[in-house]
């Protein structure tokens, strides 16, 4: 949330419009932004919360439209873009993109973290990943750039994520 303001009060845009224009639309991330509920790109997933034994829609838990502190929309094919981008330099200069990926602190055992990214073991490989949830959705993406390996998972559910991405990093061997 500190860095969006920082990044509106340099730029003089909104965090939004300046993620839009400077990262996503630059990078050609098509289906990403951070779109109003009433004006949400088809096919997008609407998320859920549980109430009782039912599901509940999540719009009224939720800001109609997100910003520095979560409520990007996105798909499989923009992280992709995301994540090769990042590494090949289209983002970052190589010098920030090291001290990004750099292990700062240890977190959940042999998992690391940098300055925005968990870093952890995939075989021999280092492997980034990018995680979040709130009512209604959940998002997992790992990247292993060594082999041009990624995995995304997205929910409508707060947790939904966490089960399959559980299962995945045990069939990969992820972390270890």
């Amino acid at each position: 949330m500190l860095l969006a303001v920082l990044i509106e009060r340099i730029s003089g845009n909104t965090y939004r419009d300046f993620m839009h224009e400077q990262v996503f639309q630059a990078l050609g991330m098509r289906s990403t932004g951070f779109y109003a509920f009433n004006d949400l790109p088809a096919n997008t997933a609407w998320g859920y919360t549980p109430r009782g034994d039912a599901l509940v829609s999540n719009i009224y838990q939720l800001p109609l439209r997100g910003g520095g502190d979560g409520g990007l929309y996105s798909n499989s094919d923009d992280m992709r873009v995301f994540w090769t981008k990042l590494f090949d330099g289209a983002l970052l200069s190589r010098e920030s993109l090291a001290a990004m990926t750099n292990e700062e602190v240890t977190v959940f055992g042999k998992q690391k973290y940098g300055l925005g990214l968990y870093i952890s073991r995939f075989r021999q490989h280092r492997a980034y990943s990018a995680i979040g949830s709130d009512a209604g959705v959940g998002f997992s993406s790992v990247f292993v750039p060594d082999l041009d390996l990624n995995v995304n998972v997205f929910s409508n559910l707060t947790d939904g994520h966490r089960g399959i991405v559980a299962l995945i990093e045990q069939e990969l061997r992820i972390g270890t």
